[in-house]
């Protein structure tokens, strides 16, 4: 039968089976002359289900019949045909089923399946359209949730383990092929993103941690960000917002982690040498480490929250927790803060620390003075820099806690490790891309 004559029979069944749904939807509507357009939207999915799962089927079985293998895609040598073999997976169209041939290779040992490795087919029940969007709620919600919402809205029943495990196996392939993408940006092999065209504002990139919950206790999942500055002007005077956010995260090292940030920055269009990048972090030593590893020209920017927060340990521990008196003194200090008059701050610190309670102010005169330098907030705001880490204060809150800190949630390092890589990719605006690192690479013949 050609192949003419086989697609013409398929579009026949599929014609007379919308036919039938069609006629069945009339039938429903006749015999519930209440349904409300809520009620007929329902019906009308769930018999459209599964409509054009024959005409993938088709699809597949055609490439299937038309696929010769000669030779190993491994080694080069001259393949050996056994047989043919079905294969059935649920797809977003629903359940198809086809045949395809199975070679193997004497000369290195493996076996393989040609149409699997055109299609891109994974192992598994599942197809990869199901995968992605599996792997996208998983990213945004827990996985008992996702595996409901999928079933729910495609009527393609899942559970939460094989969410589980699909996601965390695509989540792992995409941090692998990024720290290869990495490795070749850091050692300039592979040329750097072209500059953002249009770009406006300043280059900024931030670090911070949040806290996850683990097997063996509590972990830093690390958070960078990588983004420009934008301009508004608001009846408070201008507004210094971030735009254009790109997120890393890595569980593990501090060293690993600026790599990372670096090799993101880079991928985004910086230019080292070339434009003066805000660095923005709380006070950890390590954060200003790996910003003076990676980034010069660089102005190095101690956000303004994380200030204050010092400001309000020590005023609270002078005079009372929330008192009258601990705002006062703190608003005070902050008007100084602003201005980038620091030695205010700290000379205020060292005369409360000989009063009572003076422990309390002691406690920061060593954060005040250890980052005098990064607190030239005046000098910021006159060019436009960012003051403030709410970029990844929410960025921390977004990617790490909001995912990885559900009630009763507890993890192993691969597999937060693997939600967070899809998570940060979703949140970047950058799943289509990022999705495509997840699949599995072509074999190729050996040179």
């Amino acid at each position: 039968m050609s192949e003419q004559t086989q697609r013409a029979l398929r579009l026949d069944a599929i014609l007379g089976e919308t036919a039938q749904r069609v006629k069945q939807l009339w039938e429903y509507a006749d015999a519930h002359e209440g349904a409300t357009l809520a009620d007929l939207e329902r019906q009308a999915e769930q018999m459209s289900r599964g409509l054009l799962a024959a005409a993938v089927e088709g699809v597949v079985a055609e490439r299937s019949a038309s696929f010769i293998e000669d030779l190993c895609p491994r080694c080069g040598a001259r393949t050996h045909y056994k047989g043919r073999q079905r294969r059935r997976q649920e797809t977003l169209a629903g359940a198809v089923s086809w045949e395809r041939g199975y070679y193997y290779c004497r000369h290195c040992g493996q076996g393989h399946y040609p149409l699997d490795e055109q299609l891109q087919i994974p192992t598994g029940q599942f197809a990869p359209g199901v995968q992605e969007e599996v792997s996208r709620l998983a990213a945004e919600m827990p996985f008992e949730r996702a595996a409901e919402t999928f079933t729910a809205l495609k009527g393609v029943s899942i559970s939460a383990r094989e969410v589980a495990r699909i996601a965390e196996a695509r989540g792992t392939a995409l941090g692998r092929q990024r720290s290869l993408q990495d490795e070749l940006l850091l050692k300039s092999l592979q040329e750097p993103a072209p500059k953002e065209s249009g770009a406006e504002g300043s280059r900024g990139v931030a670090l911070d941690a949040a806290m996850a919950h683990f097997r063996d206790g509590w972990h830093e999942a690390k958070v960078g960000v990588v983004f420009r500055t934008h301009v508004e002007a608001g009846a408070q005077g201008k507004q210094v917002r971030a735009v254009g956010q790109h997120y890393v995260t890595y569980i593990g090292s501090m060293d690993e982690m600026g790599g990372k940030l670096y090799a993101e920055a880079i991928r985004r269009g910086y230019r080292a040498e070339q434009e003066t990048v805000v660095c923005l972090a709380d006070g950890a030593a390590s954060n200003w480490e790996q910003f003076a590893l990676h980034f010069t020209p660089r102005v190095e920017v101690l956000d303004w929250y994380h200030a204050t927060e010092h400001l309000w340990a020590a005023g609270n521990g002078l005079y009372g927790e929330k008192s009258a008196e601990a705002k006062a003194w703190v608003e005070a200090r902050e008007a100084d803060l602003w201005a980038g008059n620091v030695a205010a701050v700290i000379q205020a610190l060292q005369e409360a620390a000989h009063g009572t309670h003076g422990e309390a102010a002691q406690a920061e005169i060593h954060y005040f003075s250890h980052n005098q330098e990064r607190m030239h907030y005046d000098q910021y705001r006159a060019k436009e820099y960012p003051v403030g880490s709410g970029v990844v204060e929410s960025a921390c809150k977004q990617l790490v806690t909001s995912r990885l800190c559900g009630a009763g949630m507890w993890w192993g390092q691969p597999g937060a490790q693997a939600i967070l890589n899809l998570r940060a990719a979703l949140l970047s605006h950058d799943w289509q891309d990022a999705w495509a690192l997840t699949q599995p690479p072509p074999n190729l013949p050996k040179s």
